[in-house]
């Protein structure tokens, strides 16, 4: 076994037995690991308070040879985002950003701008008014899609390849999920006109940008998330959506008709 030394968010801890839990962790040089805390359930353990989600560390744990599942040592906190924990638009968005690190992120699959992406966003989420969360969240799962491998192309037809020079067609099926010619479009099941204004808000937020009232009216968002949805879909072969994101986007709809 060898000593590591990491830093690393808390995604999920879960029971093991009636004394110890298992944590997971998105470590800044070894990426997702799996890390057993013994004694960690015991009331007065060096654990207490400290291996919880939403939680930035300083990891010590012995790492086994023979098993994916580690031994850990200390945990120290260094961030807690206990905004996250008040408000529900906070909750569901910082819990998007967890899960898609736990589903699309190999284990030992090291990257360290995704893990500055997953930090600086948590910490945007922290403060962020409520009505703004769905803002930081767009901008952080463009930026892990462009991260993946999946920058989105808006400038050429994602069937045909034709340089788009006026409006087009924002089609998702079986074939692709895209900005697509009219040609194209014509053919195939469409979710409607593209709106440049999201082509130029996904430019914005793929590239680091902040993005909020003042870049953006409320009305573009049922748009941007239908289509950022569906590109999620269709690129990371899921059949539905992750719950988290279901979960946020229908508590960002029952507000909107609320206010409405």
């Amino acid at each position: 076994m060898g000593l590591v030394r990491t830093e690393g968010v808390v995604l999920r801890t879960y029971p093991f037995s009636e004394t110890s839990k298992i944590i997971h962790a998105f470590t800044l040089e070894h990426g997702p690991q799996s890390l057993m805390a013994r004694g960690a359930r015991r009331p007065k353990s060096k654990f207490s308070g400290v291996l919880e989600t939403f939680t930035r560390l300083e990891l010590i744990y012995y790492q086994k040879r023979s098993s994916s599942l580690h031994t850990l040592s200390e945990g120290s906190m260094i961030e807690y985002f206990s905004g996250l924990s008040e408000d529900l638009a906070r909750f569901y968005a910082g819990s998007v950003c967890l899960e898609m690190i736990k589903r699309y992120v190999m284990p030992d699959e090291v990257s360290r701008p995704l893990y500055g992406e997953l930090v600086n966003t948590l910490g945007m989420i922290d403060v962020a008014r409520p009505e703004d969360c769905q803002y930081v969240l767009l901008g952080f799962l463009w930026r892990f899609m462009t991260l993946l491998g999946f920058k989105p192309d808006l400038n050429n037809c994602s069937m045909c390849g034709s340089v788009l020079s006026g409006p087009a067609n924002l089609v998702t099926n079986e074939v692709a999920v895209g900005a697509c010619c009219q040609r194209c479009a014509d053919s195939h099941r469409k979710m409607g006109v593209y709106d440049k204004e999201i082509g130029r808000l996904i430019g914005i937020l793929t590239d680091g940008q902040e993005v909020g009232h003042s870049s953006a009216g409320e009305n573009i968002f049922p748009g941007i998330w239908a289509f950022t949805s569906n590109y999620i879909k269709y690129h990371l072969h899921q059949e539905r959506l992750i719950v988290s994101l279901r979960t946020f986007l229908a508590y960002i709809g029952s507000t909107r008709g609320r206010e409405e």
